[in-house]
């Protein structure tokens, strides 16, 4: 849609109030068509090499990674590329609204990477999005509880909400059997880390639990890790863990 395009480009990039505008505008509101514009990426529609961009082609990337974006996310943004949109990558910009809710109506996407903004208040619900590969908030001023519907996103391998306001228990994980990486570090995460749920993540490479007030005790003698065959960093340091782990 167009003009919803258009409307991202005018709510996250005017040059107002002594902001200066995106670092990269190539092609932005020119005539070349959208596929051509900075951050846009296409695949032709149906196998066409015709060159019309706006009828031949489908945007399945929008990556605008540190690009001076500010202001807030459209809630237009999750239907402005269609249904074919895969990747949604803003991090490292300067949004400091809410996370639209809108954006779990863009159930093909893959990557959702919102992370290294000033992005506030929860995390909406995600269970549509089943499609999710790469889930990362982090580094945001987040300040809800974690859905329990992150734990039906099966497909998922990164989930990464670090460095929020986060509060609340980590809810049922045990289904994302796909996971390689969990950070939820420097958060006030509180209760019981369920450890069960990491039996059956035999990729896991990473879990960042640091800087929370996770509690408990740890399962006797860790002997989870032995499934964990992959596992290259665990960190629970600064927080209410008790318990003894195992020799390196």
């Amino acid at each position: 849609d167009n003009d919803n395009i258009f409307r991202f480009r005018d709510v996250t990039g005017s040059n107002t109030h002594g902001i200066v505008g995106w670092n990269d505008s190539s092609n932005w509101m020119s005539s070349k068509g959208y596929c051509s514009w900075a951050g846009i990426e296409c695949v032709p529609l149906g196998g066409s090499q015709k060159s019309t961009y706006d009828s031949d082609y489908v945007i399945t990337k929008f990556n605008m990674t540190a690009n001076n974006i500010h202001g807030s996310i459209p809630t237009e943004l999750a239907t402005a590329f269609g249904e074919s949109l895969q990747v949604l990558d803003l991090s490292n910009n300067r949004l400091d609204s809410t996370i639209p809710r809108q954006l779990s109506n863009a159930e093909s996407l893959e990557v959702l990477n919102l992370s290294g903004n000033m992005l506030t208040g929860e995390i909406p619900d995600v269970s549509t999005l089943q499609q999710l590969r790469v889930l990362n908030l982090g580094e945001n001023e987040l300040s809800s509880s974690i859905p329990q519907s992150i734990g039906d996103l099966t497909s998922v391998t990164e989930l990464c909400l670090g460095s929020n306001k986060l509060t609340g228990t980590l809810p049922n994980i045990a289904k994302l059997e796909s996971m390689e990486k969990i950070e939820l570090q420097d958060n006030s995460l509180t209760g019981e880390v369920g450890w069960s749920s990491f039996h059956r993540m035999a990729y896991l490479k990473e879990i960042r639990l640091q800087n929370n007030n996770f509690g408990g005790i740890l399962p006797y003698q860790m002997g989870f890790l032995g499934f964990l065959s992959k596992l290259e960093v665990l960190d629970l340091s600064s927080n209410r863990i008790s318990g003894t782990l195992p020799p390196a």
